[in-house]
């Protein structure tokens, strides 16, 4: 009998032990949670002792802190991207609205120069429609739920029809552009007006960051059309590959004021909702990008 109430207060004592240490922990792990929460600290929680899956608790909280704080990391740099760009929107918009304002000024001041101011009002008010519609395009590229009316089309024609419409500014930039075109019709299913501009908005990506020469290809296996646009590129080693279709991404923005940075976002986007695929890789100095579009069957009364 003397012995089992000998055990039994060592075992009450224990459990008292055991209770107050407990309580030591989590009024650490507590202090703790209220250092956290009242500075900027990154440091981890450390349970005193390692009783009753304490540790581990402190480990899953650490875990769920750092996700947490890598959260409103990422939320951070979205805003601020998204500050820049409307900033960046703003002044690619104000630009041509200023130089409207001046030269209608100038017609107004000088009617007789209107076949001089005439075109560059025009040319303004083009380059003003062209960012407003990428904005527009953006936009509805955001709605998971819009999609392209999708009809044959010649991705052949569609591209030399592209490539003809830059023969001014191939020819204003010095470039001879490198083509390997196969000489036969190549059906797709897209959205001409779609496909277009996706064609579009890769040579004019081109044209803006290349450095030199620029070749374009076009091959078709049994299942699918591949488009590649290829470019040097003066500093490939500031060319963040993995940002390369991310909304508002310019390269260099001081030399891309004609440019809101959309153009590759809303390729990729248009490409997608044809059910094709844009990517891009990097070798050496040497800039690939390339649209893999989907051919329609030969035996399809469409093609």
């Amino acid at each position: 009998m003397l012995l089992w109430a000998v055990l039994t207060s060592i075992g009450c004592a224990l459990l008292l032990l055991l209770l107050l240490a407990l309580r030591r922990c989590t009024a650490a792990l507590r202090r703790q949670l209220d250092f956290l929460k009242k500075h900027a600290s990154n440091m981890p929680l450390r349970s005193p002792l390692p009783l009753c899956g304490l540790d581990e608790l402190a480990e899953e909280i650490n875990d769920l802190l750092e996700r947490t704080a890598q959260a409103e990391r990422t939320a951070r740099a979205g805003q601020e991207q998204l500050m820049e760009a409307i900033t960046n929107l703003s002044h690619d918009i104000r630009t041509p609205l200023t130089s409207l304002d001046g030269y209608f000024q100038l017609l107004e001041e000088h009617p007789e120069q209107r076949q001089r101011y005439a075109p560059v009002i025009r040319r303004r008010i083009d380059d003003l429609k062209r960012l407003l519609e990428g904005l527009f395009t953006f936009t509805r590229l955001q709605n998971d739920n819009w999609q392209l009316e999708l009809e044959p089309v010649d991705l052949h024609k569609c591209l030399l029809d592209v490539i003809f419409s830059f023969y001014d500014q191939w020819k204003a930039g010095g470039v001879q552009p490198e083509l390997e075109i196969q000489d036969a019709p190549c059906w797709v299913s897209g959205s001409p007006e779609a496909l277009e501009r996706v064609l579009q908005n890769l040579l004019k990506n081109a044209l803006l960051h290349g450095d030199g020469d620029i070749r374009l290809t076009l091959r078709a296996d049994k299942a699918q059309a591949r488009f590649t646009c290829t470019n040097r590129v003066a500093q490939p080693e500031k060319l963040d590959m993995e940002q390369i279709f991310s909304r508002f991404y310019r390269q260099d923005s001081a030399r891309t004021r004609s440019s809101t940075g959309l153009g590759l976002s809303i390729a990729r986007g248009l490409s997608e909702r044809m059910e094709g695929r844009l990517s891009a890789r990097l070798d050496g100095n040497l800039f690939e990008i390339t649209l893999s579009l989907p051919l329609i069957p030969p035996d399809s009364p469409a093609a």
